[in-house]
């Protein structure tokens, strides 16, 4: 394979009769819907420390996302956050998340807001058809979650809960060492 071939480049040069059967639709774009190739571009809802830490270390980084809007209901916060995480960029900034969702072309949004905004600012985005990655907890009530499963669902998006303490490489080993007996048996834990 040529370095200079992409994914995409590779998969439509593979054998296009088997390639619907092994090979998602969403590998190689839709109308409106990103490839597995395309920069993601991202919108990002209540701008307070966590999304701050999140930005900066797991969205920046990446290559294939990049952050296009930030919106807070506080209108100081977006000029703070963009200050804070990228000085240099030239995002759009928002009070109201309907204004952005019409004026930018976004794929998906991090909701970063309080606990009781979490679940309607997610169902906005989802209904306006973005993949949505929620800060835990995503809810404050089983009807909230119920709701937010069936929207995504109806809208066929992407949507991730934050588990980082679930996913982090430290918290991992300390788990399989207690799996594992490298611990001994246990017995009694204290939080």
């Amino acid at each position: 394979m040529n370095p200079r071939t992409n994914r995409r480049d590779f998969l439509k040069a593979g054998s296009l009769l088997a390639l619907p059967y092994f090979v998602p639709s969403t590998v190689l774009g839709a109308p409106g819907k990103p490839g597995a190739n395309d920069k993601v571009q991202i919108g990002v809802i209540g701008l307070g420390g966590r999304a701050t830490d999140l930005v900066k270390n797991a969205v920046l980084p990446v290559s294939d996302a990049w952050v296009v809007a930030v919106c807070d209901c506080l209108k100081s916060r977006c000029e703070r956050f963009v200050q804070a995480v990228q000085p240099d960029a030239k995002w759009g900034m928002y009070d109201d998340l309907g204004a952005m969702f019409e004026k930018e072309k976004l794929d998906a949004v991090m909701v970063e807001t309080t606990t009781h905004a979490r679940a309607w600012t997610t169902v906005h985005a989802m209904l306006a058809g973005m993949d949505v990655y929620i800060e835990k907890p995503m809810a404050l009530t089983i009807a909230e979650g119920r709701e937010m499963v069936d929207v995504a669902r109806k809208q066929n998006v992407v949507t991730q809960v934050g588990t980082q303490q679930r996913s982090m490489p430290i918290n991992n080993w300390a788990s399989d060492l207690v799996k594992n007996g490298a611990l001994g048996k246990i017995r009694v834990v204290r939080a």
